[in-house]
């Protein structure tokens, strides 16, 4: 059974230290974001497309809450370690964007993106 103390404590260090007009400007845009998901035509789309109504609704919310979840992990880890696992994903961007020109999804003619699995 986890220490709720500990868990508390966690929260209260990270709401301490970061900053809040950036954390509140970046869910407003989130919630922005997941509202015209909502009300724009991509339920046409979904139609022609033969899934649910809300299809697109539920994929943006899970990004959504990917990227929240990305956000409190970088944010709440230290300045030293951030520099260490930057390092390493940029070396990793880096060569996923070499891969695309051989690997990646051919569409109307040009290598956009590279398919991965566990991103629906």
């Amino acid at each position: 059974m986890p220490n709720f103390n500990s868990i508390y404590k966690f929260y209260y260090e990270w709401w301490k230290n970061i900053d809040k007009t950036l954390f509140v400007l970046i869910i407003f845009l989130f919630s922005l974001g997941l509202f015209f998901s909502l009300v724009s035509t991509s339920l046409i789309a979904s139609d022609k497309l033969d899934t649910n109504n809300y299809f697109f609704f539920f994929k943006h919310f899970l990004y959504i809450f990917i990227g929240i979840v990305v956000l409190i992990f970088f944010s709440s880890i230290g300045k030293e370690n951030l520099f260490k696992i930057s390092f390493y994903l940029f070396f990793i961007s880096l060569f996923c964007l070499f891969l695309v020109p051989v690997l990646g999804i051919e569409v109307k003619g040009s290598k956009s993106w590279l398919f991965l699995f566990f991103l629906p």
